[in-house]
């Protein structure tokens, strides 16, 4: 396990490094885009690759050629014995449980909820909540300010730029992203 965390991280680390400093202030959007997806895929396939090492032996002197007065001592067992790999695998299981509740909370706020109005926006949902909020997007849907749409403090430029989000599908990129936080 330690393994694939180890190079996983190593190679997101340095792709993540690579996007920082070449691409980051560049307009390639959907170049970028790509990228910052190949690097997660890559770096969760990377602990797979298989290198082959070579083990240079080292001639060892015994230990009885340093002449140690060393002290026999009987050392007791405790009977209080830690299984380290349950303790990590109770570590993840409750990391798991709360990262799926996050994500399935998330979910549940993109559900059309009973004071909500449902309106359209070219072909998409267009979903006007009374409560306060940010305008975005999810799958079909965009999400907006009931207050702020009635009084048109909401340009067409906000929603177009929601409406680019859904044709570009970037709520698949979410749900990906979202998918491996709870996994890992």
């Amino acid at each position: 396990m330690e393994h694939f965390i180890i190079n996983s991280s190593i190679c997101l680390f340095v792709l993540w490094l690579a996007y920082k400093l070449l691409l980051e202030n560049t307009s390639w959007h959907v170049f970028k885009r790509w990228f910052l997806i190949a690097s997660l895929i890559v770096s969760l396939c990377i602990p797979f690759l298989v290198v082959q090492t070579i083990v240079i032996p080292i001639e060892s002197t015994p230990f009885a050629a340093y002449d140690l007065a060393i002290e026999e001592s009987i050392i007791e067992k405790t009977a209080f014995e830690m299984n380290w790999w349950y303790v990590t695998l109770g570590i993840y299981i409750i990391g798991f449980a709360i990262m799926l509740w996050r994500f399935g909370k998330n979910l549940n706020s993109f559900r059309i909820q009973q004071d909500d109005e449902i309106s359209s926006y070219k072909t998409y949902q267009l979903i006007l909540r009374n409560q306060i909020t940010i305008p975005h997007s999810f799958l079909k849907r965009i999400f907006v300010s009931k207050k702020d749409h009635e009084a048109g403090k909401i340009p067409t430029v906000v929603l177009e730029h929601e409406k680019a989000h859904l044709d570009q599908k970037h709520s698949l990129d979410i749900l990906f992203i979202e998918a491996l936080i709870v996994l890992l």
